[in-house]
């Protein structure tokens, strides 16, 4: 069963007998300010400058990502597959450019 927000939170900050535990408040409310400051930086370098705050789903941050960023490892196979195929460097250039929509 997944846990409604209130849960989770109760969880965390509520004593066994139920009161409010200060200290793991300010221990939550400490690691997300820590949140708060980071996920903009990121959120900024994987959109291109295009997105900070920290509310975007993490779809949308994957979306950017696979759309702003190529596979190190399937782009090196694609470009040895491309520099065996082509006959010229003239070839090679085609490719490339095809390649890199340029």
């Amino acid at each position: 069963m997944k846990l409604t927000s209130k849960q989770f939170w109760n969880n965390i900050i509520l004593k066994k007998d139920k009161s409010l535990n200060k200290k793991q408040v300010y221990k939550e409310l400490s690691d997300y300010y820590f949140i708060l400051q980071q996920i903009p930086e990121i959120y900024c370098r994987i959109s291109n400058g295009q997105l900070s705050k920290p509310m975007y789903s993490s779809s949308t941050m994957i979306d950017q990502l696979e759309d702003n960023f190529y596979d190190k490892d399937c782009t090196q196979s694609d470009m040895k597959d491309m520099i065996k195929r082509c006959d010229d460097i003239d070839d090679l250039k085609e490719e490339l450019k095809d390649y890199f929509e340029l």
